[in-house]
């Protein structure tokens, strides 16, 4: 990650977020992405970290997690999901077992009643809950 953030791609908007007490309980991390999602009018935050999850939705930003944004790539068919989980568990990211096993029913599920992709990030759904 720090290599790339060396010499990022000219798409990429770095943006610091304004100054805020608001979120003081939270890692740095965490207090800044709620922040800058505020300050830029996101449409969710990517966020996997449970406190930070919470107080996200408290101040009214919709948040996604990891899986919800393999979930969402899967519905393009630009991964296949269990391949792709598989990969997240090689990793030290920990995510609950029931959480990946509702993930791989609602994008079978999908698979099953949609014609093809989504055609929306969240196509019926919104980012609540760590997907």
């Amino acid at each position: 990650m720090r290599l790339w953030a060396e010499s990022l791609p000219p798409w990429a908007d770095v943006q610091a977020p304004s100054e805020s007490a608001r979120f003081l309980d939270l890692g740095s991390g965490e207090r800044e992405a709620i922040q800058l999602a505020l300050d830029s009018g996101a449409d969710f935050v990517l966020m996997d970290e449970s406190v930070g999850r919470r107080v996200a939705r408290q101040a009214g930003v919709r948040v996604k997690g990891t899986l919800g944004v393999l979930e969402d790539a899967a519905d393009r068919n630009l991964i296949e999901l269990r391949e792709a989980i598989e990969r997240l568990r090689a990793t030290n990211i920990f995510i609950a077992e029931e959480l990946i096993d509702g993930a791989v029913r609602r994008h079978e599920t999908r698979r099953r009643t949609d014609d093809g992709p989504a055609t929306s990030p969240t196509k019926g759904r919104d980012a609540g809950p760590l997907r």
